[in-house]
């Protein structure tokens, strides 16, 4: 029955879905020097299409041209859009392309010589979820107004003048649950499953194979899985700020549509990402080695002398916003789709579990073959827990050997495990 249970659990695994990044259009209501205002409206484009279906479910986006395309949401923003509650305010020279980034311009229209737009509703993008609304309001003199639409899509002069933004309109707290949620499944799905089969389950049966000859004190478990948790938090923490608030989340470089880099450019990402990862991680793990760091940013994660599944989120909370730097620095790198990370963590946390796992699962001799010399294992990661020093790589030995870190007796240690 434990053996079924362990099963299950890995089946598990496999239910664990990326979050979707949140989408973000912008409206920017400009006053030319002629006291004239015009405005200009930049949307995904599945926002649109969403926005449609949304409006005129019987209508399928497929089978519409993108000329009735551009009707309908023309049609839309005319219907939604609307300046101080006044009817007679219309938007007239409407002008739009259909793109990745699709863009609409009007110029307003009043009867009355001094408009302003004072109040404001907009609710094309009303029922879309995962959806931020950025208003911009630029005066031909004066201050520009950046405000996030709230959720009954309306922003009025006074609420700017007397409400600062709110923490809550500028990080989502429910994108912060459901990211940290997806994360910590995830780890504990994938370090649990490990930690039964190996630690629990057929613990006896390999003991003489394990690594290290010995197993942790359940003091140790108790240390890594609650740090391990802080980590998922912090994690969550460091995403959300990134790619939950509209005024960061469209200076990154993530793209929603495949085809707008192509296939093939997205299947060759992972290696660039892993190779990335590899580097950073490598020279950060290094310079937290330094003897002015050590003590505050990673010695938490050395006191796993012993390493299990658990230790491989166990980290300070300031080891932890380094470790998940790297999600920064792919960010705003270069293209990645909304995909590309969830899937590219979820194959990190299983190589990290199993540097970490206290088992070696490469055959015999992998460490010397062609391949095999430049792949960190689980025996070399464990050397590092247990002497401190050498061997800091992550995923590729490349660092460690050009740089001379890699300890001397790595492939003796490596071929002692395997000869048992």
């Amino acid at each position: 029955m434990r053996k079924i249970r362990c099963i299950i659990l890995l089946i598990l695994l496999g239910n664990n879905a990326s979050a979707h990044n949140p989408q973000v259009s912008t409206i920017s209501i400009i006053q030319n020097e002629n006291n004239k205002w015009s405005v200009f409206i930049t949307a995904p484009l599945y926002t649109c299409q969403s926005t449609i279906h949304e409006n005129y479910p019987n209508i399928k986006i497929d089978s519409i041209n993108a000329f009735e395309t551009q009707k309908l949401i023309s049609k839309l923003v005319n219907e939604s859009l609307m300046f101080n509650k006044d009817s007679n305010v219309k938007l007239i020279n409407g002008k739009i392309q259909l793109a990745h980034e699709t863009t609409l311009y009007f110029d307003i229209q009043s009867d009355k010589a001094e408009f302003n737009p004072s109040e404001i509703i907009f609710k094309a993008f009303s029922k879309l979820a995962n959806h931020f609304t950025l208003l911009k309001i630029v005066p031909n003199k004066g201050q520009q107004i950046t405000y996030i639409l709230n959720n009954d899509n309306k922003f009025s002069y006074p609420k700017i003048k007397t409400q600062a933004m709110t923490i809550s309109s500028i990080f989502n707290f429910n994108k912060y649950f459901d990211i940290v949620s997806r994360i910590g499944v995830r780890y504990i799905l994938i370090a649990g499953a490990t930690f039964i089969f190996f630690y629990i389950l057929f613990k006896r049966k390999i003991f003489y194979k394990k690594i290290q000859n010995i197993f942790p004190k359940n003091s140790d478990y108790i240390r890594e899985f609650t740090y391990s948790i802080i980590t998922v938090m912090i994690f969550g923490i460091v995403i959300v700020t990134i790619m939950g608030n509209p005024n960061i989340r469209p200076y990154t470089k993530i793209y929603e549509n495949i085809e707008e880099q192509g296939w093939l450019y997205y299947f060759a990402a992972f290696p660039i990402m892993l190779i990335m990862h590899d580097t950073y991680f490598y020279w950060t793990h290094r310079i937290m080695h330094h003897k002015l760091l050590f003590n505050t940013f990673h010695l938490v994660h050395h006191k796993s002398t012993n390493p299990s599944p658990w230790a491989a989120y166990a980290f300070h909370p300031l080891e932890a916003v380094v470790e998940n730097g790297i999600f920064i620095v792919f960010a705003f790198s270069f293209p990645l789709h909304e995909s590309h990370t969830p899937i590219f963590f979820l194959f990190s946390v299983i190589y990290n579990i199993y540097g970490h796992l206290g088992w070696e699962l490469y055959p015999k001799g992998f460490n010397k073959s062609f391949i095999g010399k430049w792949v960190n294992t689980s025996v070399c990661h464990n050397q590092h827990h247990k002497y401190f020093k050498g061997n800091y790589s992550l995923y590729l030995l490349f660092w460690d050997r050009i740089m001379g870190t890699l300890r001397e007796d790595y492939d003796m240690a490596y071929e002692e495990v395997k000869n048992r």
